[in-house]
């Protein structure tokens, strides 16, 4: 097998030519098909490193075609080229890492960032975790800890999104670990091992932010053109001026091409929306890939699992204390009823403090 030979089946002889001028100077080999049985009879002789599908080839359909491929060649990687990002789909990238699903209309930044990735020249991850592989980091990110209903539901919907390029909002009260689930997305999504951009909005005034991050027109600042390629976060993206939402909206589509987008809310955008305090395009661009994080009051049942983590690795939470057993189930018990109005921030500096004989009702 080649290692930068590329197959491309697509009926469409225009689309053919477009996709294989996008691949000439990333591979050595490049050969077309019509069809799924020349594909086939290709792909037997030359066993390609990466074939490229359109769904609608014939006669097999698309998806076949990458089924009958994989049973050839385990180590071959595929993009499927799809009109719609169906159930089926979506279960299949999560359970095959080989594969890659991109959708019409076609963008061809995308599409090209994503030839890259599968064949290991673009920073990111080369290929998808299995669900299993995706619920082991989870489990070692600290907000997404817990047996609870209302975080288990969150694992589900992250673990659905998280290898997907589109822009992610992540919402929800303070301290509850935005960031750090942002940071989890970063490590496992789409540009893994690019930089980790950060804009902290609430921080910068208009004058910085229109220099920094986009300006009027659509210039881009130093945040944005030194973000291409990575995954960028912002920060209290509510606090941003209208002005700066509006020149943030006119470009966000052609930035989410650019970039890997995550946007960190720490207030609710419907009720911004309805005070009129948010751009209502900027509101549909950024929220149509949500994921609201529960407060800590709401899913009492994880305090304990998320205390024992957080004593297992007591360095990473500056945690003085050597809690024996009996100090954490009396910490623990001494947890029920606890509002916890500052989530896991406030969990973590109970513990810092000694929090078995400090803590009170």
């Amino acid at each position: 097998m080649d290692s930068s030979s590329i197959l491309i089946v697509d009926h469409s002889s225009e689309e053919r030519s477009l996709i294989a001028t996008l691949c000439s100077s990333l591979c050595s080999t490049i050969d077309e098909a019509e069809g799924s049985i020349d594909a086939m009879r290709l792909f037997e002789t030359k066993r390609h490193a990466l074939v490229i599908i359109d769904s609608s080839v014939q006669p097999t359909g698309g998806f076949e075609l990458v089924v009958r491929i994989r049973k050839r060649e385990p180590k071959v990687r595929c993009i499927l080229l799809a009109a719609v990002f169906d159930q089926r789909l979506r279960a299949a990238v999560v359970q095959w890492p080989f594969l890659d699903v991109v959708t019409r209309p076609l963008v061809i930044s995308e599409l090209h960032a994503t030839i890259r990735v599968a064949l290991g020249k673009e920073r990111g991850e080369t290929h998808a975790l299995s669900s299993v592989a995706m619920s082991n980091r989870m489990d070692e990110c600290l907000a997404l800890v817990g047996n609870s209903r209302e975080i288990g539901k969150v694992r589900r919907e992250l673990g659905e999104v998280i290898h997907n390029k589109q822009p992610i909002l992540l919402s929800g009260p303070e301290g509850i670990g935005k960031p750090d689930i942002a940071r989890l997305i970063h490590n496992y999504g789409p540009y893994a091992k690019s930089d980790f951009v950060e804009c902290r909005c609430n921080e910068m005034s208009s004058i910085d932010l229109s220099e920094l991050l986009i300006g009027p027109k659509g210039r881009w600042g130093i945040i944005l053109e030194r973000a291409r390629n990575t995954t960028l976060v912002l920060h209290y993206v509510e606090t941003l001026p209208m002005e700066v939402q509006g020149w943030l909206a006119d470009s966000f589509k052609k930035i989410s091409q650019s970039m890997h987008v995550i946007c960190l809310a720490y207030t609710s955008l419907d009720e911004e929306l309805a005070n009129g305090t948010i751009d209502d395009r900027l509101y549909f661009e950024i929220s149509l890939c949500q994921l609201d994080i529960p407060r800590l009051a709401d899913r009492p049942q994880d305090i304990e699992e998320m205390t024992r983590y957080i004593l297992k690795h007591p360095e990473r939470y500056d945690i003085p204390h050597q809690y024996s057993e009996e100090e954490i189930e009396q910490f623990i018990d001494e947890c029920e009823g606890l509002p916890f109005e500052r989530n896991v921030d406030e969990l973590i500096e109970s513990l810092r403090s000694h929090a078995p004989k400090a803590l009170t009702v």
